[in-house]
């Protein structure tokens, strides 16, 4: 999942949108982005890491259409865009990966070491979807692009009919689901319906109205899904029947490929709460097995530096437990803090095990505002909540264990504030260390 960006405080709607906005500007959550790897099969900001089983498989050549040109570089992306420059991160294993951001598409083959960009331009990319080193997507503003040669060649896809995709997901090199269209997150004053910052757009998690849609040839033709819930938020599948949908503030499961679903939890309620959903509520999913989901759930609530929100697991499919909830949240039932006053991004390692950052503005400029946690399913965590150096906020995530993992952010100025350029930072010891593999210009 993400499966956001620069604007202001996702807080700062409805009742207290007039307190908070005296409060001034942060950086609205990226949360809500993929992480992870093809075979945690994770949906947030965008990426994917992990090491349960290997990638489906498909005979098919997509998403490669015959005579198809390949998508060429450009140079500079439009002055007025803030969108991060890296957005995204995955890694199939631990020497391939891929990254994407505003007008960059970039590979790697040795771990990180060294980054190659293979696409330059003016298209915004919020997230990547591989499910091989060879066979990959990246999702931009109005458009979708795939390879299936590790990045050298891009092609352009098909969008659906409902709108522009938001996100994707794929199981194998031709079957993968989506969420398209709807009212994008409140990104400037008074729940605007907001794209983004800057023109053109980039993807982000559907505030409300948010179609799930699939593909059966990669990519190049989509349809909605029938009798899916309304409001989607975000996907993720493990195989072609196993998968989750975050709708309406809720999440649901199918065991069909989609073409039934059956709601399993509230998240308010699960944490404690009076079990009503709030219309800023927002769950973005990461799957680690058939039966196993880890959800980011952004709950509502306003209170001045925070947006409150919590994760929960559940290894069964059926009971949900809360892993740890932002000291602010408006849950009843208290539980480890969360890495973040602001919603964060979630990498799947396992039906287990998890990776977690989110961002906390106020430590900003003493400490960096971006900081990481490994947690458990149980709550338990794998280490202490560790800062990640020099960064803002934490844009994409991809854990390939509790202590290989990489994320990516935009840097934090000496002042404090966000500045505009991005990193991708690598650890191998669970977040304790890390070392700067990529950086854009500011």
């Amino acid at each position: 999942m993400a499966k956001v960006r620069r604007a202001q405080l996702f807080g700062c709607v409805l009742a207290a949108m007039t307190l908070l906005a005296a409060c001034g500007s942060h950086p609205v959550p990226r949360a809500l982005r993929k992480a992870g790897s093809p075979a945690s099969r994770s949906m947030t900001s965008t990426g994917r890491a992990g090491s349960v089983g290997a990638p489906p498989t498909s005979t098919t050549s997509a998403p490669e259409p015959a005579g198809a040109p390949c998508v060429a570089s450009s140079t500079g992306v439009p002055a007025s865009v803030t969108a991060p420059g890296i957005a995204a991160v995955q890694f199939v294993d631990a020497q391939q990966g891929f990254a994407a951001g505003a007008g960059r598409l970039l590979a790697t083959s040795n771990g990180g070491a060294s980054w190659r960009i293979e696409l330059s331009g003016s298209f915004l990319f919020g997230e990547v979807d591989f499910v091989s080193a060879t066979h990959g997507w990246a999702v931009a503003g109005d458009s979708l692009l795939g390879t299936a040669d590790g990045g050298s060649c891009w092609v352009l896809l098909g969008e659906p009919a409902v709108g522009h995709l938001r996100s994707v997901h794929f199981v194998s090199t031709s079957m993968g689901w989506g969420v398209a269209g709807g009212t994008a997150y409140a990104q400037g004053p008074v729940n605007a319906p907001y794209e983004g910052r800057g023109s053109p757009t980039i993807p982000v998690t559907p505030l409300r109205g948010g179609v799930l849609v699939a593909t059966t040839d990669g990519g190049r033709s989509w349809h909605a899904a029938a009798g899916a819930p309304a409001n989607a938020e975000s996907a993720c599948f493990v195989n072609a029947r196993d998968g989750w949908l975050g709708a309406g503030g809720a999440v649901y499961r199918s065991v069909d490929g989609g073409a039934s679903w059956g709601q399993v939890a509230n998240p308010t309620a699960a944490g404690g709460g009076t079990g009503s959903v709030a219309p800023w509520d927002r769950e973005t999913l990461g799957c680690g097995a058939p039966s196993s989901v880890w959800v980011v759930s952004a709950t509502g609530g306003v209170a001045a530096g925070t947006s409150p929100w919590a994760v929960f697991s559940s290894t069964d499919g059926a009971a949900f437990s809360m892993v740890a909830q932002d000291e602010y949240a408006p849950l009843a039932v208290s539980g480890r803090s969360t890495p973040g006053t602001y919603p964060g991004i979630v990498s799947v390692i396992g039906p287990s095990e998890a990776a977690v950052a989110g961002f906390t503005p106020a430590l900003a400029p003493q400490r960096p505002p971006a900081e990481l946690e490994v947690f458990s399913a149980s709550g338990a965590a794998l280490g202490s909540v560790e800062g990640v150096p020099g960064m803002a906020a934490p844009a994409g995530l991809a854990f390939l264990s509790a202590a290989d993992g990489w994320v990516a952010g935009n840097v934090m100025t000496a002042t404090g504030a966000e500045g505009t350029a991005s990193v991708i930072d690598h650890t191998t010891d669970g977040g304790r260390s890390w070392t700067v593999q990529y950086q854009t210009a500011q």
